[in-house]
């Protein structure tokens, strides 16, 4: 489909379908009203609403540069997860291995301040907390990557410990960084972006607590029941480092997704000016 008919689909009228098309600014539910229309209640154009205030008044530029950031970020959360593999494999002797993983740490921290750094500015009634939030988070981390790694790295065999620690730091920051998606989607008009999201921090909430809800349970009752209170925990190990490697995939997919999100946004505003030159 070239330019001119998709600016045409895209401006036809609001989508029905079961994510709920609302007002960007007061929440108002837009099902049903032309999309060259406005606002009910606050007055916001539909087509703002429809399509996000990214895709209708974003600059492409910075929306690539988002891109190529986030993209980086899910090629680090796969580097990471190989590395670390590694190191189980080889132990203590993987020196280099242990910092090439402290490495996709810190330059995923970086991606993730540039990539938040970049983000359009909100429109009205559009806080700007989670841009926050994973801009001073990931800097945060970064000192502390560098902090802690300045003590570890001097010690002689604490080298594989620091490379666990960052891989804990940069899987809390892929679930941040999930999280951040889900809450800058629909400004590019993709809600199903969004409630993916959302059933991935359910699911991930429900994990952790099997995973560390079910040992806290067994000793508690084992100190009862004068069970053994040990035999669980090479298996509890297994599990958690399985659970952790599917959460890291899952999340990854939906970094991919956003990055795909980001493509199809820059092609929809370019649809659109299309739309506003024939206009003129």
């Amino acid at each position: 489909m070239d330019a001119t008919a998709t600016a045409t689909a895209i401006t036809s009228a609001t989508p029905e379908g079961e994510h709920a098309v609302v007002c960007l600014q007061c929440g108002y539910d837009l099902r049903g009203q032309p999309v060259t229309a406005t606002c009910p209640e606050c007055g916001l154009n539909v087509l703002m609403s429809v399509h996000g205030d990214i895709t209708v008044a974003g600059d492409p530029n910075r929306l690539r540069f988002m891109e190529l950031c986030a993209a980086l970020i899910g090629t680090l959360a796969w580097i990471g997860i190989l590395l670390e593999v590694l190191i189980l494999l080889a132990g203590e002797i993987a020196v280099p291995v242990c910092y090439a993983a402290w490495m996709t740490t810190l330059l995923a921290l970086g991606a993730a301040v540039l990539l938040a750094w970049r983000e359009p500015s909100a429109s009205p009634g559009q806080g700007t907390g989670w841009r926050r939030a994973v801009k001073y988070g990931a800097s945060a981390g970064i000192l502390l990557c560098v902090v802690v790694g300045a003590k570890v790295f001097s010690e002689p065999y604490g080298v594989h410990q620091y490379a666990y620690f960052s891989g804990v730091v940069r899987f809390l920051l892929i679930v941040t960084l999930v999280e951040y998606i889900g809450r800058l989607a629909p400004r590019m008009g993709d809600r199903g972006l969004a409630d993916a999201v959302v059933r991935f921090n359910a699911r991930l909430l429900l994990a952790l607590g099997v995973l560390f809800g079910g040992p806290v349970a067994y000793l508690m009752a084992a100190r009862v029941l004068n069970w053994p209170g040990t035999h669980f925990v090479l298996p509890w190990g297994l599990g958690l480092a399985v659970g952790y490697i599917i959460a890291v995939i899952v999340a990854t997919r939906r970094i991919y997704d956003f990055v795909r999100l980001l493509a199809e946004t820059r092609d929809r505003m370019a649809a659109l000016r299309v739309t506003d030159s024939r206009r003129d």
